[in-house]
């Protein structure tokens, strides 16, 4: 048995080499081996090597013919394996801080004058103390002005003008008080007491209360004192009684007389 597979083996290896025994060589005809050779720098040797078929041995022909027609083209082609370029990693875009909303101002408390006397108000209702005016009161039996004047202006300023309206209003005539005159102190007195039915009295230019002054020697006994004030029979003096005033007016306005005109409401 093995001699037969020896035997088969030379067989079949005799047939590859006579398949694939060298060719003969390539035959050229002459006229054409002369032109060629009669151009400037080709050789015989030149030509045999562009005729002549490849050298190889039989065995590798026989494998090249083994090889399916297309085994070039199937045959792989190990490729260079480039990484991807990673793709540029965007910079995190951070959310804005949350914007604090800005505290709500607190509410402006409104200027007594402004907010309680319209300027427009004001000026078509207040009567102007004309020469006619004065007269009227002086016939009246008061004083024709307000001889305090300058102390309400030192400590009041520009409220001045409405404070003395608080003090007295309007032209005397015989319609009656309140209706086209009236005010506090009509006759600017500083010393006359007015008694109130509560057992309470109003005392000097600007009438102030004993009860008042009371409350505010309880609660507000720093300004009291900054202002000197310390005993109610001070409402004698106009100044002291302006100065007492201007503390009430500071917390209450306009409001804490009630003699004053409309145009004061």
């Amino acid at each position: 048995m093995f001699k037969n597979l020896i035997n088969e083996f030379k067989e079949k290896f005799s047939a590859l080499k006579t398949k694939y025994a060298p060719l003969e060589p390539y035959k050229i005809d002459p006229a054409l081996k002369q032109q060629y050779l009669s151009r400037e720098g080709n050789t015989e040797a030149g030509l045999n090597k562009r005729i002549d078929p490849p050298k190889q041995s039989f065995v590798s022909r026989a494998i090249q013919d083994s090889r399916p027609p297309n085994y070039e083209k199937s045959t792989p082609v190990k490729k260079e394996i480039v990484p991807p370029t990673p793709a540029p990693v965007p910079e995190p875009v951070l959310a804005p801080a949350p914007v604090q909303p800005a505290p709500k101002p607190a509410p402006v408390q409104p200027d007594v004058k402004i907010a309680s006397v319209p300027e427009d108000k004001r000026i078509e209702t207040r009567i102007e103390q004309t020469p006619e005016v004065t007269a009227a009161w002086e016939q009246a039996g008061r004083p024709a002005t307000n001889p305090y004047m300058h102390i309400i202006k030192d400590v009041f300023g520009d409220r001045a003008e409405d404070m003395n309206d608080i003090l007295r209003w309007g032209k005397p005539d015989d319609q009656g008080y309140r209706k086209n005159y009236g005010g506090e102190n009509l006759s600017y007195n500083t010393n006359q007491p007015n008694d109130n039915n509560n057992g309470s009295k109003d005392l000097g230019l600007f009438q102030i209360n004993s009860n008042t002054f009371a409350d505010f020697m309880r609660r507000k006994p720093d300004i009291m004192k900054q202002n000197g004030l310390d005993n109610f029979d001070q409402m004698n003096d106009p100044k002291l009684n302006t100065l007492m005033a201007k503390i009430i007016f500071d917390e209450q306005g306009y409001s804490a007389w009630y003699g004053r005109p409309s145009w004061l409401n």
